[in-house]
């Protein structure tokens, strides 16, 4: 009788123990329930993650990374300037041309040959600038000769190229107004003393100095 009193007693506390675990699992089911339904309605529950679209125009904050090795700009290329213009050759004149010039004092008359054969005959009011001393000579006859004024340069004779290559000098040096007589004193001794000077003693257009 004292047995099964006891098993009884034990089997009772068994059964109000798994009711009140059973009662403790429904009131939390219950709980949570109540917990996840509030959340729902209310905007104080739980917080809720938020996607974050960005559209097409929000403007980007991150830039691209400067790279330092990266090659500079290339330098503009500086404005293209027109060549200089080449002197122009000098003008081609006779000795009708020369005459009135040179009476009235309007050029610059400039024998071209040997100082030797300047000695022994030469253009009356002509002066010496011989081509052998150019070098030393041309600076102080620059300097008393402005770039403007005009000179007529001449040699012996039309095969004579001295006057050409003097003339060049001066056009490349800037001068604006030269002349070549291209006869030379010859053309020069045949045109103003073909009268006074006896047959055959004209100075000769091929042997003459050059």
């Amino acid at each position: 009788m004292l047995y099964k009193r006891t098993a009884s007693c034990d089997e009772t506390r068994m059964n109000r123990r798994l009711f009140i675990i059973r009662e403790a699992v429904a009131i939390f089911i219950a709980a949570a329930c109540l917990g996840f339904a509030y959340d729902t309605v209310s905007p104080l529950g739980l917080g809720k993650p938020t996607a974050v679209f960005l559209s097409a125009a929000t403007p980007a904050i991150a830039q691209a990374p400067i790279n330092p090795t990266a090659a500079p700009p290339p330098t503009p290329a500086p404005p293209q300037t027109s060549p200089a213009a080449a002197p122009l050759p000098a003008q081609i004149v006779k000795w009708p041309e020369v005459k009135p010039l040179l009476d009235s004092g309007a050029i610059t008359l400039v024998d071209t040959r040997p100082s030797e054969a300047f000695k022994t005959g030469n253009i009356p009011g002509a002066v010496s600038l011989p081509k052998e001393l150019l070098e030393e000579q041309l600076a102080p006859f620059m300097a008393s000769h402005p770039k403007h004024a005009p000179l007529v340069f001449y040699c012996q004779s039309a095969f004579c190229g001295v006057a050409q290559a003097v003339a060049a000098q001066f056009t490349g040096a800037g001068y604006t107004d030269v002349r070549v007589m291209a006869g030379g004193y010859v053309e020069w001794a045949m045109a103003e003393a073909k009268d006074s000077v006896p047959p055959g003693t004209l100075p000769s257009p091929v042997g003459g100095a050059r």
